[in-house]
């Protein structure tokens, strides 16, 4: 028979990891969008500006916010991953208390 261990404080401090970049990436993506929209407002015109919002527009803050998505997304599946674990072990804790 294979024997698991899971070490539950490295999982939480994973989890940890993950969500704590998902808000910094989060907070950086608020800052962009305010710069961009500062820059417009501002009245930053020309070819190079049309260029640069539709770059930022298109390409780097829809980048941006899916990679805090996917951070955030990574940290709730080592949290799920955490969960099944435990509830693993109490079921086999269980069965094993009981003899069946």
């Amino acid at each position: 028979m294979d024997t698991m261990q899971v070490d539950y404080d490295a999982l939480e401090e994973i989890n940890g990891r993950f969500r704590y970049q998902a808000d910094d990436i989060f907070a950086l993506l608020q800052r962009l969008r305010q710069m961009v929209h500062d820059l417009q407002k501002e009245g930053w015109i020309g070819l190079g500006s049309q260029a640069f919002y539709a770059e930022m527009e298109h390409i780097v803050l829809p980048a941006v916010q899916r990679l805090a998505e996917s951070l955030d997304d990574a940290g709730m599946t080592v949290h799920q991953i955490q969960e099944l674990f435990e509830l693993s072990e109490e079921a086999a804790s269980r069965t094993i208390q009981t003899g069946q």
